[in-house]
């Protein structure tokens, strides 16, 4: 399955028809469709414009602010929390994400889906990332990627 996390927005593209099934099983997260690809339902409620001191999902809207919600989330500084389903401040994310760099320029995750936010050790906060899930291998391989400087 193909994997899009745009500023902690993700969506997934399946490749093969059990992709969400298989997805669903390892992660324990339910998926539904937005548009022609799948996010979670939290995700997919969210609209196009945010007002400062204005509900936006769960939290409140920082500033003003019309969009995708990607962007939206980018300029409030807000990420998707996989664990509680639920919009986040970047800063509240401080569970280490293990992230290893193979030597195509790929970085690999293990076992878990990476958590859009996370601190990633020598690399940075992971701000948003595109790859793919192999679940044969309990794998996600991360093709491209933006990581927040740790001085940030």
């Amino acid at each position: 399955m193909k994997i899009y996390c745009e500023h902690g927005f993700y969506t997934f593209a399946p490749e093969y028809q059990d992709d969400q099934a298989y997805l669903e099983a390892q992660t324990g997260f339910k998926l539904v469709r937005l548009g022609e690809r799948l996010t979670f339902s939290p995700l997919a409620q969210l609209g196009d414009l945010c007002l400062q001191g204005q509900p936006y999902g769960n939290l409140t809207g920082k500033v003003t602010y019309c969009g995708t919600p990607s962007d939206i989330m980018r300029a409030n500084g807000w990420t998707f929390d996989l664990k509680a389903q639920a919009l986040v401040e970047l800063s509240t994310l401080t569970q280490l994400q293990a992230l290893y760099l193979q030597l195509n320029g790929a970085i690999l995750a293990l076992e878990t889906l990476p958590q859009a936010g996370a601190p990633s050790g020598a690399f940075g906060r992971l701000l948003s990332f595109a790859g793919v899930a192999r679940f044969d291998s309990r794998q996600f391989i991360l093709r491209t990627y933006e990581f927040q400087n740790q001085s940030n």
